[in-house]
């Protein structure tokens, strides 16, 4: 991680309160924007292909799609 620039996050997780608390840490820290947000496994996969982001924060356990299906959905589209 080249801590010289700035780095897109993408959250997602099905609870508020936690999507809260990343949020509001991430945006302490210079080096990181967040992009965009999710509460579910379809909309995270929806979100991510479209922000593109350098980094995303995904929960494993989410109603639609789970963490792992979401990252490997991310993975068939050719998007690391």
């Amino acid at each position: 991680m080249d801590f010289h620039r700035n780095y897109s996050v993408f959250l997602a997780d099905d609870h508020e309160l936690v999507r809260i608390g990343l949020r509001y840490y991430l945006q302490s820290e210079p080096m990181f924007e967040v992009v965009g947000e999710a509460s579910n496994g379809l909309e995270a996969f929806d979100k991510i292909v479209y922000y593109r982001p350098d980094i995303a924060v995904v929960d494993v356990f989410m109603p639609l799609l789970n963490g792992v299906e979401v990252l490997r959905n991310i993975r068939a589209e050719g998007l690391k």
